[in-house]
């Protein structure tokens, strides 16, 4: 009886959104779904097991690249609005985090990418493009793409997301903050209604940048057609997710002391990869949302197949 009833609720749960009776309902179960079918990839271990593989080229890549974008942030003068987010990256470690983003950024602006000539700066360029390859690498693995770009479309993309998008985003800080600095946003600025404008976009500002980074490489890195829509839900869930995990984190961090105690001066650093492969995880179960999205024939009952190929 008890079995034959939880193969009834089965039946319901895997049955199509639009077969429900209202669309309400059929969002509600969609959404149950794709929360399920999420659940059931993380837990699988391949997208903790890809999250792990680019945590560890982040570690041998993350100076070259952000030096490479610091040099060319440098250039048009907006370094200094970058600063901001490389901390708040590293917020959920608590003050050593901060510390830690400080110090980064000290090495990072002391490097000096002219004295490198030629060679160097190839080999710099390689492993700091070598990051959005593995990235691509996982994100078609999640899009069931079988096929790379070729060379020169990976360089452009590359080179786009590396060299362009810094530069772009930051500098629309900038001529931001430049705007609010003149007279008229000044007096605006007065009144109290303004003022809590000002304060919670200030607030929620590290988190947009999140859902616009994220969006952007849900959107270009896949070696496939991505909708703008699903690329921008994706981006805004990983945001969401971030914000959230990083609160837990934040709290877990309160009472590391105990950690400290065992790992002495390493403490910092098992935190940070702990944290690192957390981010990559969100980042990539982003990337997992935005394919169902995208492609909800793929959201089936376990075992079935899927009808149609995103290929």
């Amino acid at each position: 009886m008890i079995k034959t009833q939880l193969q009834k609720y089965k039946a319901v749960f895997w049955q199509k959104p639009t077969e429900m009776p209202s669309k309400g309902l059929g969002w509600v179960l969609f959404v149950a779904q794709l929360i399920f079918v999420v659940a059931r990839d993380i837990l699988s271990g391949q997208l903790k097991i890809r999250a792990a593989g680019l945590s560890y080229t982040t570690l041998l890549t993350i100076i070259p690249l952000l030096a490479l974008v610091f040099s060319i942030l440098k250039t048009v003068g907006v370094h200094r609005q970058a600063e901001p987010f490389i901390i708040n990256l590293l917020s959920p470690m608590g003050e050593k985090g901060v510390d830690l983003g400080l110090q980064a950024i000290s090495y990072i602006e002391s490097i000096n990418v002219g004295v490198l000539g030629f060679v160097g700066s190839v080999v710099l360029l390689y492993l700091a493009l070598s990051l959005i390859h593995q990235m691509e690498k996982a994100y078609n693995v999640i899009w069931h793409v079988e096929k790379s770009r070729n060379f020169l479309r990976r360089f452009i993309v590359y080179i786009l997301l590396v060299l362009v998008g810094p530069v772009l985003v930051f500098g629309a800080i900038a001529m931001t903050a430049a705007l609010v600095s003149t007279t008229f946003i000044q007096e605006m600025m007065k009144y109290e209604g303004v003022q809590v404008m000002e304060y919670t976009f200030n607030r929620f500002l590290p988190y947009l940048f999140i859902i616009v980074a994220a969006s952007i490489t849900y959107f270009i890195i896949p070696n496939t057609k991505v909708k703008i829509i699903s690329a921008l839900i994706g981006g805004l869930i990983t945001g969401v997710l971030w914000a959230l995990l990083g609160r837990i984190f934040a709290s877990f961090m309160m009472t590391s002391a105990n950690y400290e105690a065992i790992y002495s001066g390493f403490a910092i650093t098992i935190l940070f990869l702990v944290w690192l492969q957390i981010s990559w995880l969100i980042l990539l179960t982003g990337a997992n949302i935005t394919f169902y999205l995208q492609n909800p024939e793929y959201i089936i009952r376990p075992g079935v197949k899927p009808i149609e190929d995103v290929n």
